[in-house]
């Protein structure tokens, strides 16, 4: 099941930062969601895209 933080956490089942998309199996999703970690579920398609990181050789544009 894929997740979003809604904010910034860290615990026993995991750890993410606000707005990090992250998967888990169904059980740990639902554990979550009843412990009251700051999680939404969220579709695959609604999943931000990772950004692309620029490579250290890449000069910046502008």
């Amino acid at each position: 099941m894929k997740l979003m933080a809604t904010k910034t956490f860290a615990g026993l089942r995991g750890s993410a930062g606000e707005g990090q998309t992250f998967e888990v199996d169904e059980e740990t999703a639902r554990l979550m969601l009843d412990e009251g970690y700051p999680v939404a579920e969220v579709e695959a398609d609604e999943a931000k895209p990772a950004r692309r990181k620029r490579s250290a050789r890449t000069p910046a544009r502008g």
